[in-house]
């Protein structure tokens, strides 16, 4: 499904923890930024059946400051069998990680690099690779995969009072940058505490995808900044179709 493999990758990012209480306004909590090692879960279950999907397993190591300095995801089948891994390490800004993505059963994969004036992106098919650089833009912040947590630290008093913000996703399999809109929208009565809860919505700006994929919705804990849940496209290809995505509700757990 051609729409699918446009928005993987940059589907992927949503799935992280805000691990520094650094500029959060305050929210979040103290104890986030004294630790060294972050782990959680995230369990991604079909929309319609509500059966599990798949799991992912999440491995953060954080400086004194708690921001992330590298990470591994591990993805699992419902079985248990492991399905994909990536691997990811920031600097600079953080909003563009040196990242690695591996699905083991698929075969196919990319790797993204990033430089001062490009950013370069090698797609992986089976014992083929497709090397290309994507020259940077300036209107926009630039942001792939978890830079996006980044992103929602560095913005959070913004977007909780209300901004907008817009951003430029690097999609690795399309080789480009696509423009998205970030905006906080009513919370769920349905999902955690709505009290507690903050819900954000993510939309890309082109019209024509806008019609093909619906936004993304995000749940996060006012006061610790942690992803709760999320729901829509995910990254991993489907066992059935590799050429399509899994679309899944997914719901995250902290081991601390």
């Amino acid at each position: 499904m051609i729409i699918n493999k446009f928005m993987i990758a940059i589907l992927a990012l949503f799935m992280w923890v805000n691990v520094s209480a650094n500029n959060m306004g305050g929210e979040t909590s103290s104890s986030i930024s004294s630790v060294t090692d972050i782990k959680f879960k995230g369990y991604a279950y079909s929309q319609n059946e509500k059966t599990l999907l798949y799991s992912e397993h999440h491995h953060v190591k954080v400086n004194e400051q708690g921001d992330a300095q590298t990470a591994k995801v591990s993805y699992f089948s419902n079985t248990g069998e492991l399905m994909a891994e990536k691997y990811l390490e920031y600097h600079d800004t953080g909003y563009l990680p040196d990242f690695e993505y591996k699905n083991l059963l698929t075969k196919q994969g990319f790797k993204v690099n990033d430089h001062e004036t490009y950013v370069a992106v090698i797609n992986k098919q089976g014992d083929s690779e497709f090397k290309e650089r994507v020259s940077k833009k300036e209107q926009s912040p630039m942001i792939v995969d978890a830079g996006f947590d980044v992103f929602m630290r560095a913005n959070w008093t913004e977007l909780l009072a209300g901004d907008k913000k817009d951003v430029a996703f690097l999609s690795p399999t399309r080789a480009m940058f696509i423009a998205f809109e970030i905006e906080l929208i009513e919370p769920d009565d349905n999902v955690h505490d709505s009290i507690e809860t903050v819900r954000f919505q993510l939309r890309p700006q082109n019209f024509i995808i806008a019609l093909l994929v619906d936004p993304i919705d995000l749940n996060y804990n006012k006061k610790t900044g942690r992803i709760m849940s999320y729901k829509g496209l995910t990254n991993i290809e489907t066992i059935a179709d590799p050429d399509k995505n899994y679309v899944a509700d997914i719901e995250y757990v902290y081991e601390f």
